[in-house]
């Protein structure tokens, strides 16, 4: 969801000519990499939010506004976007959680009305409706669920490439879309998996495990999708070293465990769990 909301604008932005001016040009993989960065404080600034008391709440807000928009003061239309999207990412994940009582998540509600936004005591942009020619292909990459996406997003396509799992000439951008919610239609281009394909699907399993890709939304336990889409998702971003999709996800997965192990998991496990260069894993052990 948030994905789709502040991709836009920071593509926007930072093509701006004032920006550029002023900054120097970003290359497509750094701007990506901005994006995540902000994911990032969304998560950190929502921690924080949610320790500070009651009496502290509209000057803790602003602050932590103030420090998150800090990159978007060249240019106020874009800068409110980005706080428009800010507010709705914290409101939905207090609603999500089931806090709405709470007077953080009054204040919220009643800075989006004051910014022309009207939300409802319902969680705001989650889906977006597929296009009829879209309509075969509906639905989303999976979507990477971190409190530092940034750092585990790049930590795992490092690690991957690093290992010997996805092809060399691997661009950033196809595995950023493969793991930020996409919309499965506007995928162009796959992920080129250079191992057998039952170790993908140990991959995406070990992933799902772990609550930090697929089928949730904003919370780990906020759920979005059916439990084979992840299926359909593997077949849309992966393709195996001869260009084909990686269907059949489902037949593989009953394999593993009845049939056979895999061969080369320690990799897989190694990079969830010690390897990556990022905390997706910090605190989790493989059970």
């Amino acid at each position: 969801m948030t994905y789709r909301v502040i991709e836009p604008v920071i593509k926007s932005y930072y093509s701006k000519p004032k920006l550029i001016k002023e900054k120097g040009e970003y290359d497509q993989q750094a701007i990506l990499s901005n994006v995540l960065s902000f994911m990032s404080s969304l998560n950190r600034s929502f921690n924080i939010l949610m320790q500070i008391r009651t009496k502290d709440i509209k000057e803790k807000v602003r602050i932590q506004l103030t420090t998150i928009l800090g990159p978007f003061m060249l240019d106020n239309k874009d800068k409110l976007e980005m706080e428009k999207a800010t507010l709705r990412y914290w409101k939905n994940r207090l609603l999500i959680n089931k806090w709405e009582e709470t007077s953080l998540y009054n204040h919220l509600f009643i800075k989006l009305e004051e910014l022309g936004v009207h939300p409802t005591n319902e969680i705001i942009d989650v889906k977006e409706v597929p296009s009829p020619k879209k309509e075969a292909k509906k639905g989303y990459s999976y979507t990477l669920v971190d409190e530092d996406v940034q750092d585990s997003l790049t930590g795992l396509f490092n690690s991957l490439k690093e290992k010997k799992c996805i092809a060399p000439a691997t661009e950033f951008e196809t595995f950023y879309n493969a793991f930020t919610g996409k919309p499965l239609g506007k995928i162009e281009k796959r992920i080129k998996w250079i191992r057998p394909k039952i170790l993908l699907v140990y991959f995406i399993v070990r992933l799902l495990h772990l609550k930090k890709i697929g089928i949730y939304d904003l919370e780990q336990n906020h759920k979005i999708q059916d439990n084979l889409d992840y299926w359909k998702q593997m077949e849309a971003v992966f393709m195996d070293k001869n260009g084909k999709p990686m269907d059949n996800g489902m037949r593989e997965y009953t394999k593993i465990g009845l049939e056979v192990v895999p061969k080369n998991v320690e990799i897989i496990d190694n990079i969830l769990v010690r390897g990556i260069s990022g905390p997706i894993n910090q605190y989790d052990s493989l059970r």
